[in-house]
């Protein structure tokens, strides 16, 4: 009888961590989702940020060229 209880409480602790470990799979699995979620936006206002230096850059270069016409 005494066998037979410890092979039950093995087979309940090897389920038990059986659960666990899948409850940790999904919530790396939803981590991971959320940091590339984070990164494509951080990586999208990177890029709204450059294509604003750029025409900042153009309209700089633009209005300088602009002046010196101007004093020809």
């Amino acid at each position: 009888k005494k066998t037979r209880d410890r092979k039950k409480e093995k087979k309940a602790r090897k389920e038990i961590e059986r659960e666990r470990n899948q409850r940790k799979k999904e919530k790396e699995g939803k981590n991971a989702r959320a940091r590339k979620e984070r990164e494509r936006k951080r990586n999208e206002r990177k890029k709204e940020i450059n294509e604003r230096v750029r025409e900042r850059k153009k309209d700089k270069t633009e209005t300088m060229g602009r002046k010196e016409e101007e004093k020809k």
